[in-house]
């Protein structure tokens, strides 16, 4: 049996180039989206995600707990690195 993967995210307003500060502070900007959803764009705890992206891949639903409201079941596609760190 699975264990069960989760991961917290908030809601960001904050958009385009300015999410560098952000990125500073370990918070690393995502975007929520699927069939039947508007596109929502977050921010996830960098540390957190690296974990579960590391224990979960792309293959292997999350539970992703939007501003402490009922979890919903994603998964993680296509992430993209940084092309000097590979952050």
């Amino acid at each position: 049996m699975t264990e069960k993967v989760s991961l917290v995210a908030t809601t960001r307003e904050i958009v385009g180039k300015k999410v560098k500060l952000s990125r500073a502070k370990g918070l690393m900007p995502a975007v929520v989206y699927g069939h039947g959803l508007d596109s929502k764009p977050v921010f996830v705890d960098c540390k957190e995600f690296k974990k579960v992206y590391r224990q979960a891949g792309t293959s292997t639903l999350v539970d992703l707990a939007i501003d402490d409201k009922t979890p919903i079941k994603v998964l993680m596609h296509e992430p993209q690195y940084h092309y000097l760190n590979n952050e």
